[in-house]
């Protein structure tokens, strides 16, 4: 009895040292999200970028009243951190391009159907998008998910200066359930000329959510694809009057930075995540792969421990 009182004694000691390091064992735990175009550049494409065959020149609206205020894209070649650069192609919204000011992505001018897509190798948590936008923000934009490859679409979110116009039938808001899909105008306003963000949460934090691990929450947060589709630019109004090359040289789309914030899809069974064998190369702040990650070596011990 007393051998057994010890042998139990020690048991429940492991256990409890067991739970501490490693919160999975007795309840639902999730990685930390992070932004999932980190180490992921070559899996972000554009359907335009200015400069991709030739010189483009374009002209900055808030420069019109300087001496120079027109200038050239250049994206034959990737943008090189530490030099000059006209290069404006998709991975330079990627955070890690420090110097956002000079490392920004930029379309043709003058085309308004114009998307950004992410396709992701495995599926991921998605719970929110920030764009910060060179120009002005588009007038009109949406953004669609996939949770099965590209094979079907479902979108998110509408985003419109004028909803009725740019997207009829789309209600406005606001949001009352998770499932609700509503045009909103806060990010559409024709100002500011630059710097402006477009901002989208999965989760609207006007809805209270009880239980965020149901299977209707993780349904909405579950994606293996995002899409942008930029659909028609704000100009000041000489478009319509002036067919000129050089009034189209000061509209078009440009994105300093682009964030996607999201997690492993481990549906509660781990805290972190880790690269796959073989998966290539990684960077510091990239969101693990899909090989979800508890404590490998403290169950190897809880297991001999048992068994022993």
């Amino acid at each position: 009895m007393y051998l057994l009182s010890i042998c139990s004694i020690g048991l429940f000691a492991l256990h409890v040292a067991f739970c501490q390091l490693n919160p999975c064992f007795e309840s639902s735990c999730y990685p930390a999200t992070g932004d999932l175009l980190i180490g992921r550049e070559s899996n972000l494409s554009s359907s335009n970028t200015c400069g991709l065959k030739k010189r483009d020149r374009y002209c900055i609206v808030s420069h019109l009243e300087e001496d120079k205020k027109c200038f050239y894209c250049d994206s034959r070649d990737p943008f090189a951190p530490g030099f000059p650069s006209m290069s404006h192609r998709i991975e330079n919204v990627v955070s890690t391009f420090r110097n956002r000011k000079k490392s920004w992505w930029q379309a043709k001018n003058g085309q308004e159907n114009v998307y950004i897509q992410l396709d992701l190798e495995a599926e991921f948590h998605f719970t929110h998008l920030i764009m910060t936008f060179k120009t002005f923000r588009p007038a009109a934009m949406l953004v669609e998910r996939s949770h099965d490859f590209g094979n079907t679409w479902t979108v998110y979110r509408y985003f419109a200066a004028d909803c009725a116009k740019a997207f009829p039938g789309v209600p406005t808001g606001p949001v009352t359930s998770l499932k609700d899909v509503i045009c909103e105008s806060k990010y559409s306003e024709v100002a500011p000329s630059t710097d402006g963000e477009v901002i989208f949460r999965v989760l609207s934090p006007s809805i209270y959510i009880q239980n965020p691990y149901t299977v209707e929450v993780q349904d909405l947060l579950k994606m293996t694809n995002l899409r942008i589709n930029l659909t028609k630019l704000h100009t000041l109004g000489d478009d319509l009057l002036d067919n000129r090359r050089d009034i189209k040289e000061k509209y078009y789309y440009a994105i300093y930075d682009m964030v996607v914030r999201g997690s492993c899809s481990c549906y509660g069974h781990a805290s972190r995540c880790v690269p796959i064998d073989n998966s290539g190369s990684t960077q510091p702040d990239m969101v693990g792969l899909i090989q979800c990650w508890r404590d490998a070596p403290i169950v190897s011990l809880i297991g001999k421990g048992l068994t022993g």
